[in-house]
């Protein structure tokens, strides 16, 4: 209900009271009413209008940006390009056929809208647009959403040399084929994801070659490549799964990449606590796993992380072309998630290439170290640039925007805010967002926009956005600038004021509400006895996006750790 329509209810009360009064003498009664209602008409007429805000995508990070807007009393408006929802999940969006998610259905998700319980562990293409449909739905999303509107222009509505953006913004897109339309906006949050255009390499040979050549966002199917000798190209994690899928149809499928990888299996055995195995995320995702593996230096660092990769991936150590080698563990490592690759390559179906291409000459592909094999189709898993080529010039300066860089193609504080350009966030945008991730970048920006946060001092944006800049600069350069998930989920949401304060968490001298920052509502006042235990489960437990609602909803994000504890225990 929009503030008009409540001050035209409250006249209309106020009248029918006074009417009510006059006529049955109850000039007490008039007269408390009458004072309450003129003290709730000058709450009304002095309250400032709700903010509106511009969204862009209705993707994951659109859809939970809307919904954080909304809580926090913005309005927002949804630009979406496409007739539907899901971004990269949609019918038209770079998924396949057989795709499944790589990491469990308790960190694929927002922390308040959990899964039907009868969901697979690994949710498919499908199960995720079912989810995203259903989250739209509970959350009545839908009617905020312009489809097929094709934003063209952000820009700033005012501004000063050292603040862009101090009256608002203004937004131009085409909706349906229209004329341009515009209109201003109080803030904007940039979701429109990092898959916007497959990035095709400069291969020598590759435009002569007389085969079938796609790039992996219209890969949909093993089946187009029944018969044929395949080669799939690119170390990612698209590259290795598309391997593998098209090996369960195909003669043969090669797969080239230049970097080694771990390759990991859906499930891992978790050797701690003896279980047989356990979904690699509920494993790897705790606080405890991360402070382990906290060392000095990076290289360090590198060094634990490679040797408990090596642990875990015998199987992979014994293949000579998959091999990492000790001497190399200083480096960063890369992983992949794959259920069958090492069965089918040890089946000798799925053939790997540790080496780049050197030439294309007609069907016959040359590699670096002089191998070379015969292929019908190639398949290029070669990455996505991602495109704001709609923001305006001097906000990509500012940002530092780089398009074909695949790794870090914004300079962000946290990957979601500049300090220079106000009122102006980006959700999900980086390599590898993670539904936690979104979700507090998102929570951040509607908090802020609303004034109901303000963001840290000048002096830690700057540190955050060298930070960043470094993670750009680096040599050699990482799999994804934020392989931390637990760590950089939980330093968005201390900006946004939905995690405790860890130190008065853990100690005894401090309560609950100290650690949360806010009063324990009164059902949830006898966890105050629980405390030490729920600090010992906060940190020991995997992290699940519902661990970012426990300052507001102790209860509820208690109850749905209960549900994985109880999911581990069956497995």
């Amino acid at each position: 209900m929009t503030s008009s329509t409540s001050r035209q209810c409250s006249f209309y009360d106020f009248y029918r009271i006074r009417f009510f009064a006059d006529n049955c003498c109850l000039g007490a009664l008039y007269t408390k009413c009458a004072s309450l209602l003129k003290r709730r008409f000058k709450t009304i007429l002095t309250m400032e209008p709700q903010k509106r805000i511009a969204i862009v995508g209705a993707g994951p990070s659109g859809l939970v940006a809307a919904k954080e807007a909304l809580e926090n009393g913005l309005i927002p408006t949804v630009f979406e390009s496409k007739s539907d929802i899901g971004g990269v999940w949609s019918t038209s969006g770079s998924v396949w056929d057989t795709m499944h998610t790589n990491i469990s259905k308790f960190t694929t998700t927002f922390g308040d809208f959990r899964w039907p319980d009868d969901t697979e562990m690994f949710p498919s293409a499908y199960d995720m647009l079912y989810y995203l449909n259903e989250y739209t739905t509970e959350w009545k999303l839908r009617a905020y959403i312009k489809f097929n509107a094709n934003v063209v222009s952000v820009a700033s509505n005012g501004e000063d040399p050292n603040n862009i953006a101090l009256k608002g913004w203004a937004i131009q897109w085409i909706e349906n084929g229209a004329p341009l339309q515009t209109d201003l906006f109080d803030g904007v949050i940039v979701a429109a994801g990092i898959f916007s255009k497959g990035d095709i390499p400069e291969l020598p040979g590759l435009s002569a070659f007389g085969g079938k050549v796609i790039h992996s966002r219209d890969y949909k199917s093993g089946q187009s490549f029944k018969g044929l000798k395949v080669l799939t190209v690119g170390g990612s994690f698209s590259g290795a799964e598309i391997a593998s899928d098209v090996s369960n149809h195909s003669a043969v499928s090669h797969h080239c990449f230049r970097r080694p990888f771990w390759i990991l299996n859906r499930y891992l055995p978790d050797k701690k606590s003896g279980k047989s195995s356990l979904p690699l995320d509920l494993l790897f995702y705790t606080r405890s796993f991360y402070e382990m593996t906290t060392t000095v230096t990076e290289e360090e660092s590198n060094i634990s992380k490679n040797k408990y990769m090596s642990s875990i991936c015998k199987q992979q150590q014994d293949i000579a072309e998959l091999t990492i080698e000790e001497e190399d563990f200083h480096k960063p490592y890369n992983v992949t998630v794959s259920d069958q690759y090492l069965e089918q390559v040890e089946q000798k179906t799925l053939i790997p290439h540790k080496s780049e291409i050197s030439e294309i000459n007609n069907s016959t592909i040359r590699f670096a170290n002089d191998d070379t094999i015969e292929v019908d189709a190639i398949i290029l898993c070669t990455g996505f640039n991602t495109d704001l080529s709609f923001l305006a010039p001097n906000v990509l300066q500012k940002i530092m925007y780089e398009p074909t860089d695949r790794l870090q193609p914004v300079i962000l504080f946290n990957e979601c805010c500049h300090p220079d350009v106000k009122n102006l966030f980006f959700v999900g945008l980086y390599k590898g967002p993670y539904f936690a991730v979104m979700e507090q970048q998102a929570r951040l920006a509607a908090r802020v926009l609303s004034g109901r946060v303000d963001l840290p001092n000048l002096e830690l944006l700057t540190e955050g956005l060298k930070y960043e800049k470094a993670i750009r600069d680096a040599n050699p350069r990482p799999q994804f600038p934020h392989p931390e998930y637990v760590l950089f989920a939980d330093k968005i949401a201390t900006c946004a004021n939905s995690f405790p304060d860890l130190k008065k968490f853990k100690e005894s001298s401090y309560s609950l509400s100290d650690a949360f920052g806010v009063a324990l509502k009164e059902n949830a006042l006898h966890l105050e006895q629980q405390k030490s235990e729920i600090y010992e489960r906060f940190m020991s437990e995997p992290v699940t996006p519902s661990h970012y609602n426990l300052v507001e909803d102790p209860i509820g994000t208690l109850s749905q750790m209960d549900v994985v504890q109880e999911v581990i225990q069956k497995l």
